[in-house]
């Protein structure tokens, strides 16, 4: 006998009703959040690493620009004078 009561067991409702919801689980994403973990921390340590390296890098960088700057201080304390080149030419010569 077949009765409209959801709850029933082996109504045609029924079945078709288990079978919508046996596909919406199939359907239905969900996300391991305890095995994430591992991977946000290994995320997170290779971001540290490029940021030590860059950091580095940029120390590197500032180190040699004031090197450049001390160097070019320097020249522009030298006094001028005429300096003769391979082709007998002065630097007032040139262009």
């Amino acid at each position: 006998m077949k009765t409209n009561r959801p709850y029933a067991p082996n109504t045609d409702k029924n079945e078709q009703a288990d079978e919508n919801a046996i596909k919406e689980i199939k359907d239905l994403k969900t996300v391991n959040y305890t095995a994430l973990i591992p991977v946000l921390i290994g995320a997170i340590q290779e971001q540290q690493n490029t940021i030590k390296r860059k950091e580095e890098h940029i120390e590197q960088l500032e180190t040699r620009l004031a090197k450049i700057e001390a160097q070019l201080a320097q020249l522009s304390t030298l006094p001028t004078t005429r300096i003769q080149l391979k082709n007998n030419t002065t630097p007032s010569d040139l262009p």
